[in-house]
């Protein structure tokens, strides 16, 4: 009984262990482009295949302030996220935060020019936050479950009473 539950613990741990790591393994590229009053950014994985179903948001500031354009990037076809930009003139900075499941990356791209014209400029982002892995409620879970075996084992072998005959109290 103890060597079949010491390989399911350590079965789980492993499985838990090599999954959480793979899971925050890739690298993602933005691709920006000002057009027209149009930002849209490309997310793209390490193979060129685009990063669809997160929520992209950027803030375009210009140079010098501190006060910025926010907007969210609604997603217009798979991987391509546009917003329309219009209040903004002269050199901007420009920071694009994309949120793909529980992990948030960021690109914050400087000295660009708010008339556009620029197109096409592949960037890498960084990974900003990353949701770590809750080994506190899987500790917890194994060590109820620990519990729950072995009061049911304990409970299972236990003797029975002796029964008493005869005896007057």
């Amino acid at each position: 009984m103890r060597r079949r539950l010491m390989v399911l613990i350590l079965l789980l741990a492993t499985l838990f262990g090599t999954g959480s790591a793979a899971a925050h393994t890739m690298d993602v590229t933005a691709v920006l482009s000002l057009e027209e009053g149009r930002l849209s950014v490309q997310l793209l994985d390490p193979y060129g295949a685009p990063v669809a179903g997160g929520q992209v948001s950027a803030v375009v500031r210009p140079e010098g302030s501190r006060r910025g354009v926010r907007m969210a990037l609604p997603e217009m076809a798979p991987g391509t996220y546009v917003g329309s930009l219009t209040s903004v003139r002269g050199t901007v900075a420009v920071q694009v935060d994309a949120r793909l499941g529980a992990d948030l990356y960021r690109v914050t791209i400087e000295g660009l020019p708010a008339e556009g014209g620029w197109s096409q400029i592949p960037w890498p982002m960084d990974m900003v936050e990353l949701r770590p892995f809750p080994w506190g409620a899987v500790v917890y879970g194994l060590g109820l479950a620990v519990l729950g075996v072995a009061a049911t084992v304990a409970l299972v072998r236990r003797p029975a009473p002796a029964e008493q005959e005869g005896r007057d109290k």
